[in-house]
């Protein structure tokens, strides 16, 4: 038919709405479609009683429909197939913790809101809570594998883009994102950048962490420097469940071919220290490298050495 389909998000439920066309049934039996204009023929309740109070948080990216559902503490999106929580993609808790957060976001008239927007280049929805009142703001979805990407600290007034371009406004300035003159700042502050690496091969093996092998971006290595990694650049940290921690540094690197190696140190909190103290042990492990400085930096490969403890 020529009619068209609305969909009505409403404050505890969505519906789908069939404009312009009335359907009719005889004897129960055959449907027929007729035109008309300004009709509403049919409205159908959608499975979930996923509704908002957040209208910013809606984001269409042309294929699909996504919001935040704060009754249900979820971010969800609609296609062909109905509602479906994408938050239950491995970040439930932290939609429910920024749910919880904010008990004044409950009501219709709420001063705090959720934000949402769509990155067309990197087809990748961005969802913010404004508010919030530690930890990371903002979080971005991937479409092309329902997957959640990436948290980052700044957080925007509002979202929206034009062709492939993505801006945010803040405080009445609109900015330009993926701007390559400006990586690592967010609305003119600079800010770290730091991958999370969870370290989960074979679980039921306690191993002992022994080093570290980064597989760098040219521009990580200093050559007047002798081939190091630049001033700075770079920090490693290994943690466990058992409250182990340690790190390298920059400048304990050693660099060949773009290929940075380093033995772990000791646990830091163990007696002795970092240079005397125990052995890093677990079954499992979380490493993070974090970027000390702005500007366009990547690690394709990273790979970690153990061997099994006794």
């Amino acid at each position: 038919s020529n009619g068209s389909v609305l969909l009505a998000i409403c404050t505890n439920k969505t519906a789908s709405v069939y404009i312009d066309e009335v359907r009719l049934s005889i004897n129960n039996d055959i449907n027929y479609i007729v035109q008309g204009s300004n009709v509403i023929s049919e409205i159908n309740v959608l499975n979930g009683s996923y509704g908002t109070v957040h209208p910013a948080s809606v984001v269409d990216d042309g294929i699909y429909v996504y919001w935040f559902s704060k009754s249900k503490r979820s971010f969800v999106r609609y296609g062909n197939n109905g509602i479906f929580p994408v938050s239950e993609y491995g970040v439930v808790d932290y939609f429910e913790d920024s749910a919880l957060i904010h008990p004044e976001i409950d009501g219709v008239n709420s001063t705090v809101d959720v934000v949402g927007g769509y990155f067309p280049f990197y087809d990748m929805v961005m969802v913010s809570f404004p508010n919030q009142l530690s930890g990371y703001k903002t979080i971005s979805f991937m479409n092309k594998d329902n997957a959640w990407r990436g948290f980052y600290s700044f957080v925007a007034d509002y979202y929206f883009d034009i062709n492939d371009l993505f801006f945010s406004v803040k405080n009445g300035i609109i900015y330009r994102h993926n701007n390559t003159n400006a990586y690592g700042e967010f609305y003119g502050n600079s800010a770290q950048t730091m991958i999370s690496v969870p370290l989960n091969n074979a679980p039921d093996m306690p191993k002992i962490w022994q080093s570290a092998e980064l597989f760098l971006s040219p521009n990580f290595i200093s050559w007047s420097n002798g081939g190091q990694i630049i001033n700075g650049g770079l920090t490693v940290e290994l943690s466990n469940e058992d409250g182990q921690s340690t790190n390298i540094l920059y400048n304990e690197f050693e660099v060949g071919e773009y290929i940075a190696y380093a033995p772990f140190k000791k646990d830091a909190n163990s007696t002795g220290g970092v240079s005397n103290g125990s052995d890093m042990v677990s079954r499992t492990a979380g490493l993070n490298i974090t970027f000390a400085d702005s500007g366009l930096r990547y690690i394709p490969m990273v790979k970690v050495g153990f061997i099994p403890s006794l």
